[in-house]
């Protein structure tokens, strides 16, 4: 007996000294990475490329772009490119502006703009390129008239009471017009004067002919001349009801019968009344608006025979001359005789805003503003007020970027609202809509340059003139769709509407941008309830470290931390939809990124669900959980992180999140329910679908079982590397009631094979590094046999095992069931009874291990009937992102 006893204590302390060796090899671990971003960048510096601004030389020409996708050794670094928010400078253009190809070259055919876009395969990452290609000369032009382009044989009927204004237009619509003049065929029907402004003279017909012709293209050497473009119109005249429209009188009274007005009404007037058949002017000047029948003739009072006015100055008061498009011209005039004031001087209040030649009357339109202009003949001063405004050439609103598994993008109907720069903690239910280019438009004080519209589902959206929504209250949970569409007030021509779209979707809830609106949308009550939360930017936590794993033999600074059981810096009991963005953590004291702290990481979220069969799901969605940085090397070894990055209690759904680099990436809780887990049907308590989770030093989704009819569905998942089996479910205690049903829904992809010097089917689970050494080598060493190996490939003599999923109790009665779709994803199964491998092993050990429970390992060991090999990677993707989806 004393023999045996001496024998035990010898065995004991090898058996220590041969699992401390075995904590000094380390196993390294190459990991998943996942793209962080993408900029598109010019190719031979990689500088990024925000915009570029071309003139068009032929159809054909090319531009090179390139993408520069970050980290520089992430896994799947492809990008899709495409072309998004096309529009030609030239209406009657039908074809594609331009063409991007799978590397980034852009073959250009026709003016306009565009957006080159570059989306990441993995994650779908968006950055966007824009491109102006600028025009040379006019090409084409048209007549317009009531804001329609006249066809090639136009015609128009109006009366001897109409007066009509045809105006130019010019295609491309950037080009800048060096003239545009007007001619009647024949006076004694119509005249038109220099702005396009036709007063009917007689009863026929007559032809106005528009010549245009735009300003000559040079570039460096090279010199383009803008040919003359013709268009005509033919317009007939009739009889009206009354024979003008407008006339100038000079006397105090006339006579209704002298001007064709007999029985018409006086409707308007200023210094004038209606008395026995005439109207009598009370002063020097004035007017009066006479109505018969549905028409009008004004009747205008000027001083003298003499007295000068502006040529049809009743249609172009207030106008808006376009800087650099259809010029205008002032004439003044003698009222009573229409003659030209040969000698009148013509002026500017505002020379910045526009010139006038001071002879001629030719405007010259140069910056946004107001003008009054004069014309002096004699001692007699006339002036008129017109507007000048830039041209809207093109512009684009806002353009959401649908990112993630999910590739979708949804907005909540608030925001915080700020004093300053202080959040003052309140909701309010509105939404700016912003012009993005070009660069002259995107300031505020510009949004009232467009005219606004909204329609919304249920009519929850309104507009103001400045592009700000406010949201009515609507229910929570509901998708509501929301058109945006802003039209340029100032296009460059009346016949063409410069008209922009945005489409978006809209949820009831609050929206973050910064770590402090996100804790308190997540922790806090707002106005005494919580609110949904909707990602609108990446956010990093900055906070102390929470773990429960024993840091202490860590080496290295570790920062401030408070050892805790699941406990997080966020708490959320609310659904957060994380429009494909990143929740990463650093921490509070350390910047560098690759400082230990930040390798280390921390807990980041526990979902706190509500309990009962019938109670809503606090719902993950669409968003990327990064609990540690990787170290310089890019690759972790089991004892790196000690952060978990999701912690789950109670009705949870976790779908389409991307969760990585901590020690467990998903901890699986429940609460005890009386119904049989395994006779649920539809309901599970823990429902994780089309999610990836990898990067993980010891198991990626854990959970230890410890409550009555547990049950947990997966739901198209895929796993990548981890330290250990990437699924590990473990009985944590003897309580018989304490059961767990695992269900397997859709496709289960897990890659995470290992050479079978690496395996850990353990995965540090006793938290004893002794113990936990012991059985590596156990369990490596008993794999070896004969008996377990059809577990392994080979390739090249080195055996590969597949470490997927392993349900154990250790100590414990493993009472964890696995159900659903194993068979179709390629999983086998065996049970390892580890006392048996300990006994044949290393029998000494069995005083220190305890007596172990058999455990049940799933993992693929036929490569035919699966997608991952054992030299497969993971690697995120659109397609796979689409299975995910179920799609």
């Amino acid at each position: 007996m004393k023999k045996v006893l001496i024998g035990l204590l010898l065995i004991i302390p090898m058996a220590i000294v041969a699992a401390v060796v075995l904590v000094t090899n380390v196993v390294l671990i190459t990991p998943d990475i996942t793209v962080a971003s993408v900029a598109i960048v010019d190719p031979d510096f990689y500088q990024d490329v925000d915009n570029v601004s071309l003139y068009f030389d032929r159809p054909g020409m090319q531009y090179q772009l390139a993408a520069l996708v970050l980290p520089k050794k992430a896994t799947n670094k492809k990008v899709h490119w495409s072309i998004e928010n096309s529009v030609s400078y030239d209406p009657e253009y039908e074809g594609d502006i331009a063409t991007v190809d799978d590397n980034g070259n852009v073959t250009i055919n026709w003016t306009g703009t565009f957006d080159i876009v570059a989306k990441t395969d993995d994650g779908g990452k968006i950055d966007r390129c824009r491109f102006e290609i600028k025009s040379d000369v006019a090409r084409s032009a048209y007549i317009v008239y009531k804001d329609v382009k006249l066809g090639e044989t136009p015609g128009i009927d109006i009366t001897t009471d109409e007066i009509i204004r045809l105006e130019a237009c010019a295609h491309p619509i950037d080009v800048d017009l060096e003239y545009v003049t007007w001619e009647s065929s024949d006076k004694n029907v119509l005249s038109v004067d220099a702005n396009g402004v036709v007063v009917p003279q007689g009863a026929g017909t007559a032809t106005v002919t528009m010549k245009l012709k735009s300003k000559d293209f040079v570039s460096g050497s090279e010199k383009r001349v803008a040919p003359e473009i013709v268009r005509t119109v033919q317009i007939t005249v009739r009889g009206g009801v009354f024979p003008t429209a407008l006339k100038y009188v000079h006397t105090d009274s006339i006579s209704l019968s002298s001007i064709g007005a007999e029985g018409s009404t006086l409707v308007k007037s200023q210094n004038a009344t209606l008395e026995s058949g005439a109207i009598v002017f009370s002063g020097k000047t004035g007017y009066a608006v006479l109505e018969k029948g549905g028409k009008t003739m004004t009747l205008r009072k000027v001083e003298s025979e003499n007295s000068i006015v502006f040529e049809n100055a009743d249609v172009i008061e207030n106008s808006t001359v376009i800087v650099g498009k259809v010029p205008y011209k002032l004439n003044a005039i003698f009222a009573a005789s229409g003659e030209k004031a040969s000698g009148a001087r013509y002026y500017s209040s505002n020379t910045d805003v526009a010139t006038i030649d001071e002879k001629t009357g030719l405007i010259t339109a140069i910056s946004s503003g107001e003008v009054t202009f004069t014309a002096e003949f004699g001692e007699e001063i006339i002036s008129i007020d017109l507007r000048v405004r830039k041209p809207v050439i093109y512009f684009m609103l806002e353009k959401d970027a649908p990112q993630g598994i999910a590739d979708e993008c949804i907005y909540g109907n608030m925001y915080f609202e700020y004093s300053g720069e202080e959040m003052t903690g309140r909701l309010v239910p509105v939404r700016q809509i912003k012009v993005v280019a070009p660069e002259d438009l995107t300031g505020s004080e510009n949004l009232s340059r467009f005219k606004w519209s909204v329609v919304s589902d249920g009519d929850i959206a309104t507009i103001d003139e400045n592009g700000v929504i406010t949201f009515s209250e609507f229910e929570k949970g509901v998708r509501k769709n929301v058109k945006v569409t802003a039209e340029a007030k100032d296009s460059p021509y009346a016949g063409d509407s410069i008209k922009r779209e945005y489409n978006f979707t809209v949820m009831y809830g609050v929206n973050v941008e910064t770590a402090d609106e996100l804790t308190k949308a997540v922790n806090e009550e707002i106005d005494g309830k919580k609110y949904e939360v909707f990602l609108r930017n990446d956010i990093t936590i900055r906070s102390i470290r929470y773990t429960e794993a024993d840091t202490s033999g860590i080496s290295g600074e570790k920062g401030e931390e408070t050892r805790t059981w699941c406990n997080a810096p966020l708490r959320l009991s609310t659904s957060l939809y994380g429009n494909g963005h990143t929740i990463d953590w650093k921490h509070r004291d350390y910047d560098d990124p690759t400082a230990k702290p930040n390798i280390m990481g921390s807990n980041i979220l526990v979902m706190e669900g509500p309990q009962g069969k019938d109670a809503p799901r606090v719902l993950l969605r669409n968003v990327k959980i990064k609990s540690s940085e990787l170290p310089k090397s890019n690759t972790f070894a089991s004892k790196d992180f000690v952060g978990i990055g999701v912690e789950t209690k109670g009705n949870v759904h976790v779908q389409y999140c991307v969760i990585e680099n901590a020690m467990y990436c998903m901890r699986v809780g429940s609460y005890d329910n009386e119904e049989e887990a395994i006779k649920k049907g539809d309901f599970a308590e823990t429902l994780i679908e089309g999610t990836i989770m990898s990067n993980s030093s010891k198991f990626t989704c854990f959970s230890w079982c410890t409550y009555k009819n547990q049950r947990v569905v997966m739901k198209n998942c895929v796993y990548g590397q981890a330290a250990s089996p990437s699924v590990g479910f473990s009985s944590g205690d003897d309580n018989e009631e304490h059961t767990c049903n695992l269900d397997i829904q859709g496709i289960l992809r897990i890659y995470n094979w290992k050479q079978d010097v690496d395996l850990d089917l353990v995965g540090g689970i006793t938290n004893n590094d002794a113990i936990d050494n012991i059985l590596k080598e156990v369990i490596q060493k008993g794999l070896q046999g004969k008996r377990y190996e059809h577990l392994f490939v080979k390739d090249s003599g080195v055996r590969y095992m597949h470490c997927g999923m392993l349900f154990s109790g250790l100590n414990h009665e493993n009472r964890v069931t696995v159900t659903g779709a194993l068979e179709e994803n390629g999983f086998d199964h065996v049970e390892i009874k580890l006392n048996e491998l300990v006994a044949e092993i290393s029998p000494g050990a069995a005083i220190i291990v305890g007596n172990l429970k058999p455990v049940t390992f799933y993992g693929y060991t036929d490569e035919s009937k699966t997608p991952v090999k054992h030299n497969s990677n993971l690697v995120h993707s659109q397609e796979l992102y689409k299975l995910l989806r179920g799609e």
